[in-house]
């Protein structure tokens, strides 16, 4: 093959490596998470990061859900009339809530979830402890 070629066939490949990464949702626990935060789920389950980050492929969705009576959704600066809905990934930190496109963290809660959780002993990142 000759030197063009490979070059080309260099370029076209990390071009689409790019694109590929710069079209998912990548959430850092320390920068991406707006307070007071709902609850997340993804995949059926709560949302539990390993790492410090979340990962999400574009175009899947989250539950987000502000938990107990009087709570609701906070989309940017306006609150809603919902308690629950799905954030879609488009890119980055951007997230669609149904006609509602900003970044993650500006998706929160009116006032904190009211929850009951269990203590699990098991830590996680930042020397947090993991509840469920």
């Amino acid at each position: 093959m000759s030197d063009l070629k490979l070059y080309l066939v260099t370029v076209v490949f990390l071009m689409n490596v790019f694109v590929a990464v710069e079209s998912d949702c990548i959430l850092s626990l320390k920068e991406n998470f707006g307070s007071p935060q709902p609850v997340l789920i993804q995949d059926g389950g709560l949302l539990a990061p390993k790492d410090g980050s979340v990962f999400v492929v574009r175009s899947e969705t989250l539950l987000v859900a502000c938990v107990g009576d009087g709570r609701y959704l906070v989309l940017g600066n306006e609150t809603q009339d919902i308690a629950v809905a799905q954030a879609e990934c488009v890119s980055g930190d951007l997230f669609r809530v149904e006609a509602w496109e900003g970044r993650f963290k500006d998706i929160k809660c009116n006032h904190p979830p009211w929850v009951s959780v269990d203590r699990t002993g098991t830590p996680c990142y930042g020397g947090n402890e993991i509840v469920r």
